[in-house]
């Protein structure tokens, strides 16, 4: 499972975003920044479910200098608060 994809379904979520971000080169946006969370029970054996509770559980983190306001990378990260519980 995509962790931002499964919450923010209508919303890309440019992670490299030129028009954002003070450090990116280009105007270009992309998203390179996932969670991905295995959760088909096929595909692991784990005995923990991880689910996400709602969507604000789930955001781009813009950190900057306080000093000046700049970027302190040229792309943005992702944050997110996850549920794990027992299957």
């Amino acid at each position: 499972m995509d962790i931002w994809n499964t919450t923010h379904p209508e919303n890309e979520g440019f992670t490299y975003d030129g028009a954002q971000n003070t450090l990116k080169p280009s105007d270009s946006s992309y998203r390179i920044d996932y969670i991905l969370v295995v959760t088909h029970p096929d595909f692991t054996n784990s005995p923990y479910r991880v689910s996400v509770g709602t969507t604000s559980d789930v955001q781009i983190v813009n950190w900057s200098e306080s000093c000046n306001g700049k970027n302190v990378s040229d792309h943005f990260g992702l944050e997110a608060t996850l549920e794990i519980r027992d299957r």
